[in-house]
């Protein structure tokens, strides 16, 4: 586990778009609402390019994030966006620069291929929301308790924003945290960038995936995977997933509660539905890497010790 330096107000972070472009008009509601924490925001002309379904070229993507990763004076990286592209940078990041200068680095949706990444070849504990989630209110408590403070000891699997969360398979359960969008870690599958789901507490999201797809996707880790040797899974938010978000027919489909119940509850180790974490406006945040233990009958995240340093 490698806990990266926790923030202090003042700090200068990194805007970067790794993978898909980002409007001007969020990009300059994320500027202001990187400055609102208390950090001074920097970036170049490439987190506001676009080219094609990207933000750049993948050398001048990769040479932007190089950039923040290796700059001492660069405290944290916040990726202003998901999309698609991040796995096309991953054969050409330097890890050594990681290793040597860990930093506070956030995002979420396509950029779980890079935080899987950074966990399997350096161990950096990377935290897993949207930039745009900490202007809730709650998240952004959260995320100054976790990286500025460094003192937050548990994270709340319910919360008023979201549904009450499902319990699948009730239980307890200690191991590093992983995983992120679906989509991307079957992605990694035969890469050599998805870190080992053994013994680890496996988070998993998705969006706009019908759930047949749903299934194939887990199906397709089940069997490439030891992720049927997971220490515990947890589900998020699977926005636009069900079957009535994508057909108007009556012929009788799988919910994603039946799908999850068949493909998880024969595995003696917990399982919740329902984490608040997903494609949503509103979410929680999860720090890859960090060793956690889980109890389903408190429905809290407990964290062994601080995720920074």
């Amino acid at each position: 586990m490698l806990r990266p330096v926790q923030l202090r107000t003042g700090d200068k972070v990194k805007l970067v778009a790794p993978a898909g472009p980002v409007s001007g008009e969020k990009f300059d509601k994320l500027v202001q609402l990187v400055s609102s924490l208390g950090l001074e925001p920097v970036w170049s002309r490439q987190a506001k390019a676009q080219y094609g379904y990207f933000s750049g070229t993948d050398t001048d993507r990769l040479h932007d994030l190089v950039n923040g990763l290796s700059d001492k004076s660069i405290k944290a990286v916040f990726c202003l966006r998901g999309g698609y592209g991040s796995t096309r940078l991953l054969s050409s990041i330097p890890y050594s620069l990681i290793r040597r200068n860990p930093k506070v680095f956030l995002g979420f949706s396509d950029i779980t291929a890079l935080q899987m990444a950074f966990l399997k070849k350096t161990g950096l504990i990377t935290f897993h929301t949207s930039l745009a989630a900490l202007s809730n209110e709650y998240t952004r408590l959260l995320f100054k308790q976790l990286v500025f403070d460094g003192f937050a000891t548990e994270i709340d699997m319910q919360v008023d924003f979201a549904p009450q969360p499902l319990v699948i398979n009730h239980g307890q359960a200690e191991g590093v945290l992983l995983g992120g969008n679906l989509s991307l870690l079957v992605s990694l599958i035969g890469t050599g960038y998805l870190p080992p789901l053994r013994n680890k507490v496996v988070f998993i999201e998705e969006i706009a995936e019908p759930p047949y797809k749903i299934d194939r996707m887990i199906t397709h880790l089940l069997m490439a995977t030891d992720l049927s040797r997971a220490g515990a899974i947890i589900l998020g938010i699977f926005n636009k997933c069900e079957w009535n978000e994508y057909y108007d027919s009556k012929e009788k489909a799988f919910s994603l509660e039946e799908i999850f119940r068949d493909r998880f509850s024969y595995m003696n180790v917990p399982v919740i539905y329902g984490f608040p974490l997903g494609h949503v406006d509103k979410m929680s945040i999860l720090p890859m890497g960090a060793k956690v233990k889980v109890d389903t009958q408190t429905l809290k995240i407990k964290l062994i010790k601080p995720v920074v340093r």
